[in-house]
């Protein structure tokens, strides 16, 4: 191709750009990247939106299983520990008869206790409070055992009952139900309804 016919066309395109179907076709590709350009952008969005939301309520339905998980517990052991403090102030005075254990076995609710090894939520509880209910449920039964066969005095054994009881009454269950109000309230805050 001659110089002169190269130079010629690029003279003509240069006085005149872009013909009307040339002009069409060039705005055709144009829009087509810009709606391809918005479709990645608004694809994107919405999926960084939806994961944010898929994360928060994620994190919210963790948070409720703990807050009836950790509600439940404390009220197991306010139970328990309340039954043992009857038992053994009950048993303080001495026993009316040598059969007296058997007849009145101390038996604790271990449901909610139990139902928390299966629970993925159970170590999210803080640990203070695994290991105080994790001690009581030994303590006790074990102490009552000894108090059934004869191995302590009842004298002895109700106080240690009782220790174990109060510990858990003024000590664990107050704590607990603190940090059940605080997931509550932040739950709360965060528009869900608790009972």
């Amino acid at each position: 191709m001659p110089i002169r016919t190269v130079f010629g066309r690029l003279t003509h395109r240069l006085r005149n750009p872009l013909t009307s179907g040339e002009l069409r076709y060039a705005s055709f590709w144009f829009s087509q990247l810009l709606m391809i350009g918005a479709t990645v952008l608004g694809v994107y969005l919405a999926s960084a939106e939806g994961m944010k939301v898929a994360i928060q309520f994620n994190e919210l339905t963790r948070m409720e299983r703990n807050y009836y998980l950790r509600q439940s517990l404390a009220n197991e052991l306010e139970w328990n520990a309340s039954m043992v403090v009857e038992y053994a102030e009950e048993i303080q005075g001495g026993i009316p008869s040598q059969s007296y254990f058997q007849m009145n076995p101390l038996e604790l609710d271990q449901f909610v206790w139990q139902a928390m090894r299966e629970s993925e939520a159970t170590l999210e509880t803080p640990s203070g409070f695994l290991s105080a209910a994790q001690r009581f449920y030994r303590e006790v039964p074990a102490m009552y055992q000894k108090l059934s066969n004869r191995s302590v005095g009842v004298s002895y054994g109700s106080k240690q009952l009782l220790a174990s009881a109060q510990t858990i009454l003024e000590g664990t269950v107050p704590a607990l139900r603190e940090n059940v109000a605080t997931l509550k309230t932040e739950l709360e805050h965060a528009g869900m309804e608790l009972n």
